[in-house]
C-alpha cells in the first residue's frame, strides 16, 4: 500500500506497530521518522518512534524525536519532559535540569502538578553539585498542601540534601 501511496498516514501506522511488535523497533522508528520526513510531521507519528528508540537506549536518537515533537508542540509538556529523561539518562544534568523546569512552567496549575514533576528538577540539581537548590523544588511542591504531601521519603531527601550543603529547609 505504501508503494502505491507513499504518503498513505493510515498505512504507516499499523506497519511500524507490526514492526515494533515483531522485534524490530529501530526499523520501526527509522520508518515512522523517514515518513514524517518525507510526508509531513505528527505527533502520531513521531510519539511511537520516540518510544522505540528509548527502548532501545538510543537517547541521542530519542532527542532529535522530542526535539521534532516540541518544535511541533511546542505547549505540551510530556515533550519537554521526555526530552529531559533522555538527556538525563546521557547524563546531561544541565541539560535535563532545564527541560523539566520547562515542563514545570508549562502546568497552568502547579497545585496539580505531580510529585514526579518536582522531583525531577530536585535530583538533577543534586547531580550538578547544587544540593542546596535541590530542595527548593520539593519545598514547592510542599506548599500546596503540606499536610497530606508530607512524606517520610520527602522529608529524608530534604534533610540529606540540606546536610550535604549546609543549608537550611523549612520542611
Amino acid at each position: 500500500q505504501l508503494k502505491r501511496e507513499p504518503c498513505d498516514s493510515e498505512a504507516i501506522l499499523p506497519l511500524a506497530d507490526l514492526m515494533a511488535d515483531a522485534g524490530y523497533p529501530r526499523e520501526s522508528a527509522k520508518s515512522l521518522t523517514s515518513f514524517a520526513g518525507r510526508c509531513g510531521s505528527s505527533v502520531e507519528l513521531l510519539e511511537p518512534a520516540y518510544d522505540s528508540l528509548v527502548r532501545l537506549g538510543d537517547f541521542k536518537g530519542a532527542i532529535g524525536v522530542a526535539n521534532q515533537l516540541i518544535k511541533l508542540s511546542p505547549a505540551i509538556p510530556d515533550y519537554r519532559y521526555w526530552r529531559g529523561e533522555a538527556y538525563e539518562s546521557l547524563k546531561d544534568y544541565k541539560a535535563a535540569l532545564s527541560d523539566y523546569i520547562s515542563t514545570l512552567q508549562l502546568f497552568k496549575n502547579l497545585r496539580n502538578v505531580s510529585v514526579k514533576q518536582y522531583y525531577a528538577i530536585s535530583r538533577m540539581y543534586a547531580e550538578i553539585g547544587r544540593p542546596c537548590d535541590a530542595i527548593t523544588p520539593l519545598e514547592m511542591y510542599l506548599r500546596y498542601d503540606v499536610a497530606t504531601r508530607q512524606t517520610a521519603q520527602i522529608a529524608q531527601l530534604i534533610s540529606e540534601w540540606a546536610t550535604q550543603g549546609n543549608c537550611r529547609a523549612s520542611h
